[in-house]
């Protein structure tokens, strides 16, 4: 109370510098006296700072007049120089509770009065992922319980005979929440497993577990991976299957020299691969399948000795494959397939793999390569007799497969779809190659010969022959197709189309009534490099009648837009059409997605303005490639999918249907950037991590209004720079103030009407719930209660319906939509 009381002149700049003691309390409330002072008490115990401080905008070089934290960091909240030093180093929040329970914290760490025991440290992972409701939590929180006996809990001796946790197992118990990075102050921890849970986790402390040797965080909500290259001794990393939002593979990760297991497949990582995993000496296993990195092939892979197993593929790589590879002499197996063809794949001739004695798979289909395949392509394989697999198929690879193969006993080896003109000598006498096809049906085994085909380009039974292809001069082996009879079947199926559907009365029938003509010339047909159908695009050209399953037997088949024709539509057979993305049936006669979890191909859906009621079927979900799902004014009813395994998700519109239950939080769905459920029945609050995966740069459009969403919009929201957001018509009690200085929300209304330029305030109304630069003001009216009223004294979830001259439009509207987004 009496600190610095002799100072007489306290208008005078004055430095006092107590930090990285154990002072305890709340700073004194006199040194308000003092006009310019600068007060270091980072890294102490300090439990308060009084408001009357918080005024003195000169103190700390000014900087005070940006807030207290100036002062101290508060309490749950940290960083590096323990308070706000500029507009670029604000107060971080830690990521569970009683962590930095003191003003001024440098980290989330336990401070000095917290306990580091790890049955403490288990409680709170307990508490913070909803412990109740796990799965199995048998033992936890139990007095009569040792915690080494707790459900996923592992225990190992100290040197002096201590157990302490060294593996937590918990994969796929329902864990929800944030996992507190308190966790990494287990002093042995050797092992965590929260793969498949619904939980968070950031990294922040885990360079405090010095024996973390174990990570798996797959299928989790886990944003990123920044902080990992803390865990020194780290060996194995899996992260497969989470949403990082094109974020690039964080280089700290490279430094990790201990790693020797790398998962992170499927977890829409994006960017080039850094020259600096030729760092990672120690690494036997990588997987990076089914991301979009692209760039080219870093050739330090080569330098990485000991590398066992290497998976790429299904991502945007260009280039060659880099000749330093041989380098990598341990390799046993190699993936580099590009079978979702993001782009034409890797190019250039094919490199020998005859340095890796250990070779047992090599899978490089649906790329470019050229050239021949070299005489010593796999040559190095010390053990011939057992069995090696290799995908060389749908390249152009030439000239003849090389007799010097025939040192393998079994070979199961596949190099359709390239320009192959000749099986080596010997070849076709090796009866175990390709699971004994060689022995069954000679050469043909291998590849169907010359002016024949085969779907596999090669007999795989005896059901499977390769057959005749009539009119055609193919001079290379291996062939899968027979364009002349798939033309002839792609008429026959186009045919039945117009006639099911009413053809002589189309609006426009150009070439179907001509049969001599090219299918590719009929209206609405777009065909792949000028043979076969690609496209059928028929909208509003007078369909009816129902439209034949066969459709889907179009072998290369890629979009289907039927939209607005009384058409009647089954996805009976979808899953045949292998190919099909984009797939458009509003104003139909639509009125089931049943099997429609069997288009596995889709990209692209719109299915609104149906009749189309009932829940959303679960099969949904199947459908891991969608990017725009529409789905407006239906009678979809129940709760509103999650559509968790839907994680390229750009756009969903389900806007006019008759949901139910609460708002989901879409907090997996990095990508999206339309979101539409208004004039549905959804309740509830608006959750605080509602879209908190989307970036935060892009332009986002979010309508929910006419619902009964009540509760503030939640400040969580701001972190979106751009948003366009339409919330009219709800039960909304209020706005967090934080997001009225979002100037660049609904087009900059925010900017000229603050919170006004969000909703109107309850007592008032606009057409629109709030103001905007269009003419629409927020004007009293004292019977609304809530936000966002568009009516005085209306309902609060109003039906907004448009009128039927105006569907039409809407229609064609979500039908353009869908590739805009």
């Amino acid at each position: 109370m009496h600190f610095l009381q002799g100072v007489h002149d306290k208008s005078v700049k004055t430095t006092v510098d107590l930090g990285f003691n154990k002072i305890d309390g709340s700073i004194p409330t006199e040194l308000s006296n003092f006009e310019n002072l600068n007060l270091l008490l980072v890294g102490n115990e300090i439990s308060g700072v009084p408001a009357e401080i918080c005024k003195k905008i000169a103190w700390m070089n000014g900087e005070v007049v940006n807030g207290c934290n100036s002062i101290l960091c508060p309490p749950g909240t940290f960083n590096d120089d323990g308070r706000q030093v500029n507009s670029m180093s604000p107060c971080k929040t830690c990521t569970y509770s009683g962590s930095a329970r003191k003003y001024g914290s440098i980290s989330c760490g336990p401070g000095s009065s917290d306990s580091l025991d790890d049955r403490s440290i288990l409680f709170d992972l307990y508490d913070a992922t909803g412990g109740g409701s796990w799965t199995t939590a048998t033992g936890w929180k139990s007095d009569s319980v040792p915690y080494c006996n707790w459900y996923g809990v592992t225990c190992a001796s100290t040197n002096n005979g201590e157990l302490r946790v060294s593996e937590l197992n918990l994969a796929e118990n329902n864990l929800n929440g944030i996992v507190p990075s308190k966790i990494f102050y287990i002093e042995g921890l050797a092992k965590l497993d929260v793969r498949k849970n619904p939980v968070s986790i950031t990294f922040q402390d885990i360079e405090q577990a010095s024996e973390l040797k174990e990570l798996y965080i797959d299928e989790t909500l886990v944003k990123n991976m920044n902080g990992i290259g803390g865990a020194k001794k780290l060996q194995i990393l899996h992260a497969y299957k989470n949403a990082f939002g094109g974020q690039p593979i964080p280089d700290e990760i490279f430094d990790v020299s201990s790693l020797t297991d790398i998962n992170l497949s499927d977890s829409m990582l994006a960017g080039a691969l850094s020259e600096k995993v030729g760092q990672l000496t120690n690494l036997q296993r990588i997987t990076l399948d089914k991301n979009s990195l692209s760039g080219e092939l870093p050739s330090q892979l080569g330098q990485l000795k000991v590398l066992k197993e290497l998976e790429m593929s299904n991502n945007e790589w260009i280039g060659t494959l880099p000749s330093s590879w041989v380098g990598m002499r341990a390799l046993e197996a190699f993936f580099l397939n590009n079978s979702d063809k993001k782009t034409a794949g890797v190019t250039g001739s094919l490199i020998p793999f005859a340095s890796m004695p250990n070779l047992r798979e090599l899978q490089l289909s649906n790329n470019q390569l050229t050239g021949t395949i070299p005489t010593n392509f796999i040559s190095g394989i010390i053990n011939t007799k057992n069995l090696v697999t290799v995908r060389l198929d749908q390249n152009h690879i030439v000239g003849t497969i090389p007799s010097s193969l025939q040192s393998f006993l079994k070979l199961n080896i596949d190099v359709t779809g390239n320009l192959v003109t000749a099986i080596g000598d010997g070849l076709c006498n090796l009866s175990e190659w390709n699971d004994g096809n060689v022995g069954r049906f000679g050469c043909a085994g291998i590849l169907c010969p010359v002016g024949t085909f085969n779907p596999s380009g090669r007999q795989t039974s005896s059901n499977d022959v390769c057959q005749p292809c009539p009119g055609e001069g193919n001079s290379y082996l291996g062939v899968s197709t027979c364009v002349s009879l798939d033309k002839q079947r792609e008429k026959e199926i186009l045919t039945k189309v117009f006639q099911a559907t009413n053809g002589n009365n189309w609006k426009n029938k150009g070439g179907w009534t001509d049969a001599n003509s090219d299918v590719c010339s009929w209206f609405g047909i777009v065909c792949e490099e000028g043979s076969t159908v690609e496209s059928v695009h028929l909208g509003s050209n007078h369909l009816v009648g129902s439209v034949p399953k066969e459709i889907f037997e179009l072998p290369n088949l890629k979009s289907l837009w039927l939209y607005s024709n009384p058409v009647e539509f089954s996805f009976d057979g979808i899953g045949k059409a292998h190919k099909l993305e984009s797939l458009l049936l509003g104003s139909t006669k639509l009125q089931s997605l049943n099997g429609i979890g069997d288009g596995l191909s889709l990209v692209d859906i719109d299915v609104g303005f149906n009749q189309l009621s009932g829940p959303i079927p679960a099969e949904i979900e199947n459908l891991v490639n969608l990017e725009s799902f529409n789905g407006p004014v239906n009678k979809f009813t129940g709760t509103v999918p999650n559509f968790t395994a839907l994680r390229t998700l750009s756009a969903i519109r389900l806007g006019d249907n008759k949901f139910t239950g609460s708002l989901p939080s879409f907090s997996r769905h990095p990508n999206i950037k339309a979101f539409d459920l208004s004039e549905n029945n959804l309740v509830g609050s608006i959750p605080s991590n509602f879209l908190e995966s989307v970036n935060l740069k892009g332009n986002l459009f979010v309508d929910l209004s006419d619902n009964m969403l009540t509760g503030n919009v939640p400040g969580s929201l701001g972190r979106v720079q751009e948003l366009t957001v339409y919330l009219r018509d709800n039960r909304i009690g209020g706005i967090d103030p934080s997001l009225c200085t979002n100037e660049r929300w609904n087009q900059e209304d925010v900017e000229l009407f603050q919170c006004d330029g969000i909703l109107c305030p309850a007592g008032s109304y606009a057409v629109m719930g709030r103001a905007s630069r269009t003419g629409s003001i927020c004007e009293p009216c004292k019977q609304n209660q809530y936000y966002g009223t568009s009516t005085c004294g209306g309902s609060a979830a109003i039906s907004r319906r448009p009128a039927l001259t105006t569907i039409f439009v809407l229609a064609v509207a979500t039908t353009l939509a869908t590739f805009i987004f």
